[in-house]
């Protein structure tokens, strides 16, 4: 590319600081949850497995967003253009693998609270392979849609219209399937004998799956540019690349906080606790200093999920009450 052509300013600056951001959020989170997993509740599942792939994934996907923004701020777009652009290439690959794995994650954690045999299960398993084949061959297809993906000067490439349909689709496919591996759960949960706080408390916890989903909408209307030609087309990529890398960013990050619930019920408990170092009784009679009230007037509840060997969710609560001192 000629040394005259006009530097286009694609925003590197940006697109580094939104990966190390992204990436630093995902990593705590990713962390917490295999501490809950691995130390509080003792229960490594399959669904923490495929969750494990979608990071290696996202961390792949961070990888070349960096390299992309560290390369076009050192030297330029236009210095560097064939390996910016097999960047970009890369980028947009690991994109679609790893939300092929961030919906498997999601779809494996669900099915966990579904009955074996009932329709919602089907539904997710069903829709949840169909989602990850389409996703997968569409992540090739952009890969090789000019032969070699190192060869970014190859002209004999696949038309745009057709590749830019597909990539509608998969964008429609990937918000619907947000909603519906949260909604259809969400209706079994409602069905169970849990305290009412409870389930409202598991609802809100799974709502976070579809948090991504607004990403997702968004990113349909910026799907456009990457149909554009010439440098200005990296202008707008820009854009396109941010959203795609919160899109997986913010998929990983709630994928992993819809476990952290008995860390979070530690948590609230310990705040509280500390919180009431001296407490009165509604009638303003006596006074029960900390040690006493741990001793004499704490309330023991214990609060377990066990996935049985039909696939069904249950909550058990004990409550253990002292004794009243007349």
């Amino acid at each position: 590319m000629s040394s005259t052509t006009k530097e286009p300013n694609v925003h590197a600056d940006t697109l580094v600081a939104n990966a190390a951001i992204g990436f630093a959020v995902a990593t705590v989170f990713l962390a917490l949850r295999l501490y809950v997993r691995t130390v509080m509740t003792k229960f490594f599942g399959y669904d923490d497995w495929v969750l494990i792939a979608a990071f290696i994934t996202f961390c792949v996907l961070t990888t070349t967003q960096l390299a992309y923004g560290i390369i076009v701020r050192g030297e330029g777009l236009v210095n560097n253009f064939n390996q910016a652009s097999a960047w970009l290439t890369w980028h947009t690959f690991f994109y679609a693998v790893d939300q092929a794995f961030l919906k498997a994650a999601l779809a494996a954690f669900y099915l966990r609270v579904l009955r074996k045999n009932s329709w919602q299960r089907k539904v997710v398993i069903g829709a949840t392979a169909i989602f990850f084949a389409y996703t997968m061959i569409l992540a090739f297809v952009f890969l090789f849609q000019c032969g070699n993906p190192l060869n970014v000067e190859s002209e004999d490439c696949l038309p745009s219209e057709p590749l830019l349909i597909t990539s509608y689709l998969q964008a429609a496919l990937n918000a619907s399937m947000d909603w519906l591996l949260t909604l259809l759960p969400i209706t079994v949960v409602f069905g169970t004998e849990m305290t009412q706080r409870t389930k409202i408390s598991v609802c809100a916890i799974m709502l976070l799956g579809v948090a991504a989903s607004v990403i997702s909408i968004v990113r349909i209307f910026s799907l456009h540019t990457s149909d554009v030609d010439g440098l200005d087309s990296y202008i707008t990529l820009t854009k396109l690349m941010i959203l795609s890398y919160w899109e997986n960013a913010i998929g990983q990050i709630a994928i992993a906080m819809a476990a952290l619930r008995p860390l979070l019920r530690l948590v609230v408990g310990k705040a509280g606790y500390s919180s009431n170092g001296e407490s009165k009784t509604t009638g303003g009679i006596s006074k029960v200093t900390a040690a006493m009230k741990t001793q004499q007037s704490q309330i023991a509840v214990k609060t377990t999920y066990e996935v049985q060997t039909n696939g069904s969710f249950e909550e058990m609560e004990l409550i253990t009450r002292p004794k009243q001192e007349v």
